[in-house]
């Protein structure tokens, strides 16, 4: 089940025969990994109805939590694609960064992930975050891009979390607008962007700078006018609406995080390394079971959930054997009469002849029921019947 939480079912039944010299088809193989995940996501589960039941205050958790949620799509059975949603928690450390200056990074990552609605994930999402400690964290920075949904959930979770638009997605923005305006001078377009950035990323005052010089992107000079108006409408509407969420320096300067690249990572590693393979199609039902273990092994832990979902699975056999054995137990009903009597009159039963039970043999001695009695051979081979009356 590990190995094919890693890998193909069919690669996982391989590498098992070539370490272990045992056998298993990728279809036992298949069938005991999505066990094992189904176990691992009704684990969680029942440790959600729990908190939700007791309100737990929670662990303590770091000064600086990151909290980041995004989304990958998924291939399903018949040609359809799903969203699995990821959460990735991690506690912020700065660190020096290549330019001499100091970058917070997210370490310890811990992931949740399902496909599911934005509703039912925020909802399911609380396992994961109870643990990491978000309740009892001093600062929880939510860094994400401008889904509607996620920001409704740091809302449910942490509504007073700093929120922090990731700064790679709002250079896209810019990014598109430049390229829009100078489609034939990408040098220029570049140039123009990279000036931005800097800005955005370190001046203190850099948000309103950059959207001042949005607002006056040559748009008149674009060889598609209405692209580029729309280019640049689109992206002074959408980093206005967030002024507070791209403060960069200001985020920096006190020690906070400004991409969100590790659930971003989680996308690929959690999800896509092992569901977007080539060829591969899954069922929806199945989608979350693998999910799950996925989490825990790209979190490095699996020898702290394993034994949960070992026990999960004991207990589950357990059941299922009492339950064949509560119907075996069970008394049988009398089979139903095939045969129907005729009308107006009453059917008889057909009546029962007891056997002889009368023993034939006693102290090695036959008896008066044994056949040698009731037909003895008489000398000369000759049968008589006893007590027949002489003529």
């Amino acid at each position: 089940m590990h190995l094919s939480t890693w890998m193909p079912f069919e690669r996982a039944a391989t590498e098992l025969a070539h370490f272990t010299r045992v056998e298993v088809s990728d279809t036992s193989v298949r069938r005991h990994t999505e066990a094992a995940g189904a176990a691992y996501v009704a684990v969680q589960t029942a440790e959600l109805e729990r908190l939700e039941r007791e309100r737990p205050l929670g662990p303590h958790g770091p000064d600086v939590l990151q909290v980041s949620a995004d989304g990958a799509m998924v291939p399903l059975v018949g040609g359809e694609w799903a969203e699995v949603k990821t959460v990735a928690i991690g506690r912020v450390e700065v660190v020096p960064d290549r330019d001499g200056g100091a970058q917070a990074h997210a370490r310890d990552l811990g992931y949740f992930s399902r496909l599911a609605d934005a509703a039912t994930f925020t909802r399911e999402a609380w396992v994961e975050l109870h643990s990491a400690g978000i309740a009892r964290s001093k600062t929880v920075c939510g860094v994400m891009d401008g889904a509607d949904w996620e920001q409704t959930f740091l809302d449910v979770h942490r509504p007073d979390a700093v929120r922090i638009l990731d700064f790679p997605h709002a250079v896209e923005y810019l990014t598109r607008a430049a390229q829009s305006t100078w489609c034939v001078d990408a040098a220029k377009a570049d140039a123009w962007v990279e000036q931005q950035a800097h800005s955005l990323k370190h001046d203190e005052h850099g948000a309103a700078t950059v959207l001042k010089a949005l607002a006056h992107l040559p748009v008149d000079q674009a060889t598609d006018r209405r692209t580029a108006y729309q280019a640049r409408d689109t992206a002074l509407n959408y980093l206005t609406k967030r002024l507070n969420q791209i403060q960069y320096a200001a985020f920096q300067a006190q020690g906070f995080p400004i991409g969100s690249g590790s659930v971003e990572s989680a996308n690929k590693l959690v999800v896509e390394a092992r569901l977007k393979g080539s060829g591969m199609h899954w069922a929806r039902a199945h989608v979350n079971a693998l999910v799950a273990l996925r989490t825990i092994a790209c979190a490095d832990r699996w020898a702290e959930a394993w034994p949960h979902i070992e026990r999960h699975l004991r207990d589950h056999a357990r059941q299922v054997r009492a339950r064949r054995q509560r119907q075996r137990r069970a008394p049988q009903l009398p089979a139903c009469p095939t045969t129907v009597s005729a009308p107006g009159k009453a059917s008889r039963a057909p009546r029962i002849v007891p056997p002889d039970r009368s023993p034939r043999t006693m102290n090695g001695r036959p008896t008066a029921h044994h056949p040698w009695r009731k037909r003895p051979l008489l000398a000369g081979g000759r049968r008589a019947i006893a007590a027949q009356p002489k003529s």
